[in-house]
């Protein structure tokens, strides 16, 4: 009668009560961790949908990516922006959020201002030129010699030059700086048009030259960089551009191609905003080396992503779209 009764008793209790007790804790614990399952699971997806509302932190840890990189070519490179004052809260946030995480190092801003803000957050790679702040040829010119004569100082070999509506894929750039020799002398952009100069009366002959646009960025190599130092250093380029009466991208076609003899090096994969950027296939994205906007009358990369409002330039989302990785990217 004992054994019989222990045989239905556990520790005083009924055998039966303890494992509807037990089977009690297994559903409770089974539904709290399905539970949280389902609160990260919805967590993630809401936290990817609300990338589009990110702000991207500037200074991110990208050693991977880094790695990525050519280095020989990243390590001989000089990164010349034009900016100015009047544009640096405009234009500067996103390309320092951007492709300038990539090459920080070897990127310089050249402006007309004294900015602690922009010197910071550049870590110091803010040099103002002392030129005049206006839209004068000559001033405009002064500003580009004082980057040339930055890049001969750095020893570094290639010397590329943007305007800060300009975004830089890094990687085929480096891919392109690669294939040629800096101890040759290499003039590499985008022609804007071919021009017989000039249309001022104390300018020389009418000479025909390319010359490649500003707006969509051009590269030189060190070699000729050091030729053009006894034609256009100490002051002459200046005094070329207002003999000439144009631009500094065209005064430098003029110096290359005519005084020194160098043709431009046709690469139809720097892009400006005078181009319809819609007209860039998503698809080949990755071959291109830079890209532009113009928010006035919009003209920007046909890409979706950010929101709009978060991204006129449309810069974020072709960043996210060539490094999906960075922390800021919707996943």
């Amino acid at each position: 009668m004992y054994n019989r009764q222990y045989r239905h008793f556990v520790y005083g209790k009924p055998l039966k009560t303890r494992v509807i007790r037990i089977r009690s804790w297994i559903q409770a614990i089974t539904l709290v961790v399905l539970t949280v399952f389902a609160c990260l699971l919805v967590y993630r997806i809401i936290y990817s949908a609300s990338a589009k509302g990110r702000i991207p932190s500037e200074w991110d840890n990208y050693d991977a990516l880094h790695a990525l990189l050519p280095t020989a070519a990243l390590e001989s490179l000089f990164v010349s922006v034009k900016t100015t004052g009047s544009q640096h809260d405009r234009r500067l946030p996103v390309l320092l959020q951007t492709w300038f995480q990539l090459v920080c190092a070897h990127t310089w801003f050249f402006t007309d201002t004294d900015d602690p803000q922009y010197a910071e957050r550049t870590r110091g790679h803010l040099i103002k030129t002392n030129c005049p702040a206006s839209h004068e040829i000559g001033d405009l010119c002064c500003d580009l010699w004082v980057a040339v004569e930055k890049f001969v100082e750095s020893g570094q070999v290639w010397f590329c030059h943007v305007h800060d509506d300009v975004y830089v894929n890094v990687p085929r750039l480096l891919d392109l700086l690669s294939e040629h020799d800096p101890r040759e002398a290499w003039y590499l952009g985008k022609p804007s048009v071919r021009v017989p100069r000039t249309n001022s009366s104390e300018a020389p002959e009418q000479v025909h030259f390319s010359f490649a646009s500003s707006d969509s960025g051009f590269c030189l190599s060190r070699a000729l960089a050091l030729e053009m130092m006894p034609v256009a250093g100490r002051g002459k380029f200046a005094s070329i551009c207002k003999t000439m009466g144009m631009s500094y991208d065209v005064t430098l076609g003029y110096v290359i191609e005519h005084l020194l003899n160098t043709s431009l090096t046709v690469i139809d994969k720097f892009h400006s905003h005078r181009e319809a950027m819609k007209l860039i296939e998503i698809e080949t994205l990755y071959e291109h080396i830079t890209f532009s906007y113009s928010n006035d009358k919009i003209n920007v990369v046909n890409l979706d992503g950010f929101d709009v409002e978060m991204d006129p330039t449309r810069f974020l989302t072709i960043h996210c779209y060539l490094f999906p990785n960075f922390s800021f990217c919707p996943k």
